[in-house]
């Protein structure tokens, strides 16, 4: 299946924008379905991390573990949460930062 992808070009440098999008505790200031997040490890954003995410799906709260796969600040960060793998990789521009965004869905989606 193909990739969702998507993007945002936002007036900040690479490591700003990097610290926010992995702020934990801002996780919920831009993204709009984001009920909640709670860190299940340590404070930080390290391969390995993990944040339990509730999410407003229509009219119920569904709750998903988020796990870091790959970081290198302020360049690249991967996490997974079952089926969905979610790429971003802060882009430098003359005076923004492009925060591109790839998810992909590892199984198939049936009605």
């Amino acid at each position: 299946m193909a990739p969702i992808v998507d993007s945002v070009e936002i007036a900040r440098r690479p490591e700003e924008v990097f610290a926010y999008v992995t702020d934990v505790d801002r996780l919920t200031e831009w993204q709009q379905s984001l009920v909640s997040a709670r860190r299940e490890t340590s404070e930080g954003f390290a391969v390995g991390s993990r944040v339990a995410m509730t999410r407003r799906v229509g009219s119920t709260e569904r709750t998903m573990t988020m796990e870091v796969t790959e970081a290198s600040p302020p360049s690249r960060r991967r996490k997974q949460s079952q089926p969905y793998s979610r790429l971003t990789r802060p882009a430098p521009r003359s005076a923004s930062t492009e925060l591109p965004a790839s998810t992909s869905i590892a199984s198939k989606i049936s009605g």
